[in-house]
């Protein structure tokens, strides 16, 4: 090959690269969404991690003692995604596990994401500075249901409504 002919392909090439360039990027300022000023693309809406609404309203009627659901949200917490839930009861009575399991199974049903651990904290409606225990309800949860305490609150490692709604 020559050296004529080395420039005249090195030219060719470049003009080539550089109509396959003008192309790519006249074919993407045409597409909608994406010339400067033009409004983005609509998808279809996608609910977030969970519906706070939904799973508030479903606590908030899970059990007669609850008075309000200040506090609803699913956060990471290493590999796990935690929701927690702060729910106000009425009455001076300890919390039942009754309560406890009413506000699990309501809150697990209504998540719209997986939920590996549910945190709950109950509050008096009375006195939002107070922390209910919540020893003596979870003491009678089902066998197969795995919990622990931190801090002030309960913590259900097992998040299978079926489990924790079961046998005690």
């Amino acid at each position: 090959m020559t050296r004529a002919h080395r420039r005249h392909g090195a030219r060719a090439g470049a003009a080539t690269a550089a109509a396959l360039l003008a192309a790519t990027l006249v074919g993407c300022s045409i597409l909608p969404g994406t010339a400067p000023g033009s409004p983005a693309p609509q998808g279809t809406d996608q609910e977030d991690d969970m519906s706070p609404t939904t799973v508030r309203s479903a606590v908030a009627e899970s059990d007669p003692r609850v008075v309000d659901v200040p506090t609803v949200m699913v956060n990471p917490s290493g590999f796990a995604s935690v929701m927690t839930i702060a729910v106000a009861l009425s009455g001076d009575e300890p919390v039942s596990t009754d309560t406890v399991v009413r506000i699990a199974v309501a809150a697990l049903e209504n998540a719209t994401t997986e939920v590996d651990q549910l945190t709950l904290i109950a509050r008096p409606a009375s006195d939002d500075s107070r922390i209910l225990d919540l020893t003596q309800a979870a003491a009678g949860l089902p066998d197969a249901v795995q919990y622990r305490f931190i801090k002030d609150s309960l913590q259900l490692t097992t998040t299978d409504p079926a489990v924790i709604g079961g046998a005690r």
